[in-house]
């Protein structure tokens, strides 16, 4: 029984894992271009189809995420409860499980601001020294896993 409730514990870390993977590839899409720019130019796109401002596209687009992020969250707690009910795991483990993915959800945020600040960096290097990384393509630094294509520092050398 101990060992069931270990496996069911480490399989709720393994989908917690899994929902920050497929969250970094949602907001990949949404922001693949090299210069991040292009949730921007799709909230731009869609205002003007529209005939709404960006701002209110925007704000759109932001309240759905929360919307998904509240109802992932509580379908998780959900299942999690169910586990209790059903004896697979304590209500120990589950705050424990619980706690975990709010550890890791914290680490993914701080990941993608250091990313972003990465990203600015570079953008400002460039600009510093003349250099329109948007004109050398797939060869551009710092594209990379940006958008899940690998194409950036790991090819050069190709």
């Amino acid at each position: 029984m101990k060992s069931k409730k270990i496996a069911l514990s480490l399989g709720a870390l393994a989908v917690t894992a899994g929902m920050a993977y497929t969250m970094n590839q949602a907001q990949a899409f949404g922001a693949s271009s090299r210069d991040g720019s292009r949730g921007q130019n799709m909230a731009q796109e869609l205002a003007g189809k529209l005939g709404k401002s960006e701002e209110e596209v925007q704000a759109a687009f932001s309240s759905l995420k929360e919307e998904h992020k509240a109802e992932n969250k509580i379908n998780f707690e959900t299942r999690l409860s169910e586990a209790v009910a059903e004896g697979k795991i304590t209500e120990e483990q589950k705050q424990l499980i619980l706690d975990k993915r709010e550890e890791l959800r914290a680490q993914f945020d701080a990941q993608k601001d250091q990313r972003e600040a990465h990203r600015q960096e570079l953008k400002d290097w460039a600009e510093a020294n003349g250099i329109d990384l948007e004109s050398l393509g797939e060869f551009g630094l710092g594209r990379g896993l940006r958008d899940g294509s690998g194409k950036g520092m790991g090819r050069m050398g190709k």
